[in-house]
């Protein structure tokens, strides 16, 4: 797989994170969300 193919599978489940986070934070605090939001980008800095 290109590295470009492999960004831009990234650069969407990125975005579909983000709009389960926003989803859960409905749900939840916004604290809970704030925590998975900050381990999800924690996870994508390497």
């Amino acid at each position: 797989m290109s590295e470009e193919t492999y960004q831009e599978i990234k650069r969407i489940s990125g975005e579909e994170l983000k709009e389960l986070l926003s989803n859960l934070d409905n749900i939840f605090d916004l604290g809970t969300g704030t925590l998975l939001d900050e381990s999800y980008l924690a996870s994508t800095n390497h």
